[in-house]
């Protein structure tokens, strides 16, 4: 086997032979790094303190970046005897459990921060930038730790497996190089994300409005609405009970034998926000299909709710593709405009509800289907309702295309880290 010009063979973990540029090192990863170690690992419990030094844990450590939401402090005194860990800029910390591997630079404002049970790893700045690195371990180093743990139970990533993993170096200002490229993705990726948190902002205030005011109305009216509470709708305006205006048919509470082709069923995992996805759904046989559409068949238009969860959050079936329901869901077929039924129960006005009618008796949040009947619905007149949906469907699809641009570049940017990282695509220094 010989390699094509500018390319040499080395021998790879994983494989044999491995083509890669003629200048690039193939190095274990103690030999590029100062110090591979862990956080403080004895019980911290009796050091907690309401100020004092930030303690980084493993949920703090998201995939590029670092969360402080959830911040634990220890005391000064207990830092000091730990002070061997404390963290420096570009130092790259890593998580050893859940989703091991995954890693963020330590930015200049977390300098003498610690961790707890976290993996820290301090890069050799002569050899190879913390960027670099962090980008390495969340992909194709997390890919040689799942090779490594496929067929065993879970296993903590510790620091023999880590110094021992293996990359391929390009030169410092190569490595800076490919570094800035994917920061320009992830710019353009932080854009979207902003602009459809903006347009869904957008979105939430104006259900806020047209669900309670309507439009160009008026005059309006006081009307009771749930536990003695009172609110302001338009006087041509009713408050009904869901199923005064839908028809409501229950899952089957079984669980059915899945295959590997058939029917999709929708399980309350796959509800989510939005128009029904089936791609990721599970398939089940002609027989079990049958037996879970006996009282209904989904169609176009349906509303897919799940009954267990946090937000009972709602999904639009705008296919007509054939699939069934799994058990905790459940269908509701609109008797007058779907969109704006869809709209009103993904609202503020249907949470709020929720929040007092959830059963508190099991650890997991559910709603008897009784509950569920009696939700209360703002309804305005057949036209106005197709009014609302519009203004909220035009909204929709700004949010459909942010997403959808979002997603291309998501997908662009792995494509192009795999093949930057490996020395497929070159970049001019």
């Amino acid at each position: 086997m010989k390699a094509k010009p500018g390319y040499k063979l080395v021998q790879s973990q994983f494989r044999k032979y491995e083509e890669i540029p003629e200048r690039w090192i193939l190095s274990k990863l103690n030999k590029i790094c100062d110090k591979i170690s862990v956080g403080i690992a004895t019980s911290t419990t009796k050091h907690f303190v309401e100020k004092g030094v930030p303690l980084l844990r493993n949920q703090n450590i998201k995939n590029g970046y670092i969360v402080i939401d959830d911040l634990l402090y220890i005391s000064k005194e207990f830092a000091e005897m730990n002070k061997s860990k404390k963290l420096q800029e570009g130092d790259v910390i890593c998580m050893r459990t859940g989703y091991p591997g995954q890693s963020a630079v330590v930015p200049s404002k977390m300098v003498g921060w610690q961790t707890f049970t976290t993996l820290i790893i301090r890069p050799c700045k002569k050899i190879i930038n913390s960027q670099f690195l962090m980008i390495f371990l969340n992909s194709l180093g997390r890919k040689q730790i799942s090779s490594i743990q496929a067929g065993a139970a879970q296993q903590n990533l510790n620091v023999g497996w880590l110094s021992n993993m293996s990359i391929l170096l390009p030169s410092l200002s190569e490595q800076q190089k490919i570094v800035s490229i994917l920061s320009n993705v992830d710019d353009l990726i932080s854009y979207f994300d902003n602009s459809i948190e903006s347009t869904e902002k957008l979105k939430k205030g104006l259900m806020q409005t047209l669900l309670t005011r309507g439009i160009g109305h008026k005059k309006f009216k006081k009307v009771k609405w749930f536990y003695g509470k009172e609110i302001e709708i338009p006087e041509d305006w009713n408050i009904l009970h869901l199923t005064q205006i839908s028809k409501i048919i229950d899952s089957l509470h079984i669980t059915p034998k899945y295959s590997s082709k058939g029917f999709p069923m929708v399980r309350s995992t796959e509800i989510k926000l939005g128009d029904l996805k089936l791609d990721d759904a599970f398939r089940v046989s002609k027989k079990i299909y049958d037996q879970f559409t006996f009282n209904h068949v989904p169609r176009r238009n349906d509303i897919v709710m799940s009954r267990v969860g946090t937000y009972f959050v709602t999904s639009f079936v705008n296919t007509d593709e054939q699939f069934c329901m799994g058990q905790n869901t459940l269908i509701i077929h609109p008797e007058y405009d779907s969109r704006y039924l869809y709209n009103f129960l993904n609202s503020f006005f249907i949470q709020k509800q929720i929040e007092f009618l959830f059963d508190r008796t099991s650890g997991q949040k559910s709603m008897s289907l009784k509950n569920i009947r009696e939700l209360k619905i703002f309804l305005p007149l057949i036209l106005e309702q197709q009014k609302i949906s519009s203004i909220f469907s035009k909204i929709d699809v700004k949010i459909n295309y942010l997403e959808s641009k979002k997603s291309n570049l998501e997908n662009l940017k792995k494509g192009l880290m795999q093949k930057l990282l490996i020395g497929q695509i070159r970049v001019k220094i």
